[in-house]
């Protein structure tokens, strides 16, 4: 069971590192006028409000990374 918990905790954790970085690679292309440029009208400001959901659902998403546990394929 703990081995199991210390997966579920990093798969949540990898997901969310990586909807930090994608979310922060996103601001900083509407902040430096990247989108703007190729016809994306997109700059979102960075605000809790903004960049929770993106982390948290990202963190959902990460548990995706558990898949191959469940299925019996990692040992």
């Amino acid at each position: 069971m703990r081995q199991f918990l210390d997966r579920a905790s990093m798969s949540f954790a990898a997901g969310a590192f990586g909807a930090l970085v994608a979310s922060l690679a996103i601001w900083a292309a509407g902040a430096y006028h990247l989108t703007a440029r190729v016809g994306i009208d997109i700059a979102p400001g960075l605000t809790p409000n903004w960049l929770y959901p993106r982390i948290h659902w990202g963190g959902l998403w990460g548990f995706l990374f558990m898949l191959p546990m469940v299925r019996g394929h990692c040992g």
